[in-house]
């Protein structure tokens, strides 16, 4: 069996894969990733010296929100995307804290 690619010229190798793998295998190879796949939620990154201006103990809420933010940083890898993404915008709508997305991952 004989794959041709468009723009790709290692037919030779295709070939031998084609040969060496059922046609199923084959196929699955070549076929491009699912377009329907989310993008990951990346870490939010909040400004703590904006965050906490409005504050009148800034140098509590920095190590507040310093200390939620290493908590936050632990359990995000573990999250779903839907509540990265739900905690994230939490935390952007309270001004950028991470006190508020870690409080949102804690919930539910």
């Amino acid at each position: 069996m004989d794959v041709i690619v468009a723009g790709f010229s290692g037919l030779r190798r295709i070939r031998a894969v084609s040969r060496a793998l059922p046609c199923s295998a084959a196929l699955l190879l070549l076929a491009p990733a699912p377009a329907h796949a989310a993008p990951e939620v990346g870490f939010p990154r909040y400004d703590l010296a904006k965050s906490c201006a409005p504050i009148a103990d800034k140098q509590g809420c920095v190590l507040l929100e310093t200390q939620a933010k290493a908590d936050l940083a632990a359990r995000w890898p573990a999250a779903s995307k839907k509540k990265k993404a739900r905690c994230r915008e939490a935390g952007e709508q309270q001004g950028g804290s991470y006190v508020a997305a870690l409080g949102c991952l804690d919930s539910e």
